[in-house]
């Protein structure tokens, strides 16, 4: 897991050095930085801990469709905005 983390962590606490500089510089590569920063890298590691690691989904919280309660999946998301 601390192989996903790190750089994720990582990328999140330095994001905010290179965000304003960037955008002023050139708005389509802050958003291309972005793109990559925020869904490419995680999806990359997510995928990286699947195969080669064999992490599944749900050894880290992530279930199916079918095992999430609907009810639950709201609550849980206005907590997350509210407390985020």
């Amino acid at each position: 897991m601390l192989v996903a983390m790190f750089p994720t962590a990582g990328i999140l606490l330095l994001n905010g050095y290179w965000n304003g500089p960037l955008y002023r510089a050139s708005p389509p590569a802050f958003w291309a930085l972005d793109f990559l920063t925020h869904l490419v890298v995680p999806a990359a590691l997510l995928t990286l801990l699947s195969r080669r690691y064999r992490v599944a989904p749900a050894e880290y919280g992530l279930g199916s469709i079918g095992t999430v309660d609907l009810v639950d999946f709201f609550a849980l998301s206005i907590i997350t905005t509210f407390l985020y």
